[in-house]
C-alpha cells in the first residue's frame, strides 16, 4: 500500500503546487503592477480569483506602508490552502494503510491537526480583533 499512498498524496499536492504557482504569479504580477488589459495577465487574474476571493479582507495592510501593493488575500489563501490539503492528505492517505489500527491512528491524527489548525486560526484572529488590525 505504500506505493499507493505515495502517488496518491504526490497527485494531490501536485494540483497543491499548480494553485500555489498560480496564486504567487498572482503576488508578482500584483507587486509590478501588471496591465491588467493582457490576455496572459487577465488570464492568470480570472483563473485566481476563485481561490482568493474567499480570503480578501481576512486581514488589512496599512495603505501608506511599503508592503501597500501585496495582495492579503493571495498570501491567507497560499498559507490557508495549504495546510488545509496537507491535513487532507493525510486523511485520504490514513485510509491506505495495512491495517485497520494504522488507519485509524493516522486519521485520529489527522483530525487532531485539523483541530489544532482551527484553532489556530482562532488564536490569530482574536489577536488580531484585539490590536484593531481588522
Amino acid at each position: 500500500m505504500a506505493p499507493i499512498r505515495a502517488k496518491v498524496r504526490a497527485v494531490i499536492l501536485s494540483i497543491l503546487g499548480i494553485i500555489v504557482a498560480l496564486l504567487v504569479l498572482r503576488l508578482i504580477l500584483d507587486l509590478v503592477a501588471a496591465n491588467r488589459g493582457s490576455f496572459l495577465v487577465k488570464l492568470i487574474y480570472d483563473a485566481s480569483d476563485i481561490f482568493i476571493n474567499p480570503y480578501n479582507n481576512l486581514f488589512t495592510i496599512p495603505k501608506n506602508s511599503v508592503l501597500s501593493r501585496i495582495n492579503e488575500g493571495a498570501i491567507s489563501a497560499i498559507i490557508i490552502i495549504s495546510l488545509f490539503v496537507f491535513i487532507f492528505t493525510e486523511i485520504i492517505t490514513g485510509f491506505l494503510y495495512d491495517t485497520v489500527e494504522e488507519i485509524i491512528l493516522n486519521i485520529v491524527d489527522a483530525v487532531f491537526k485539523l483541530i489544532e489548525f482551527i484553532i489556530f486560526l482562532r488564536v490569530i484572529s482574536i489577536s488580531l480583533n484585539s490590536k484593531k488590525i481588522l
